[in-house]
């Protein structure tokens, strides 16, 4: 994926399966609760699935963690909070 992928995943509050590296990682590290693998190794993805349905604690749990208004001034970040406010006020 490329990075500004990452902040549109991490606008969704939820844990993300993460087989990137480099800039694409640290974002998600400082965003998201994040369960690593490595991308060209099948029983590493199946070992981060096996974590986080456990409720393992996030892989990243001790990177410090970027303030929230920093993922709404990404590029997409206001626009996905408009979509995510619209179809909470849809459910209602």
């Amino acid at each position: 994926t490329v990075p500004s992928k990452i902040f549109e995943y991490a606008a969704y509050g939820k844990p993300v399966l993460c087989g990137v590296q480099g800039e694409a990682r640290t974002i998600c590290a400082r965003h998201t609760d994040c369960y690593y693998f490595d991308s060209d190794e099948p029983a590493s993805l199946e070992d981060a699935i096996g974590r986080m349905m456990s409720g393992a604690a996030p892989d990243n749990r001790d990177v410090h963690r970027a303030d929230a208004s920093e993922l709404l001034r990404s590029a997409r970040g206001p626009l996905w909070q408009q979509v995510f406010s619209a179809a909470a006020h849809a459910v209602r």
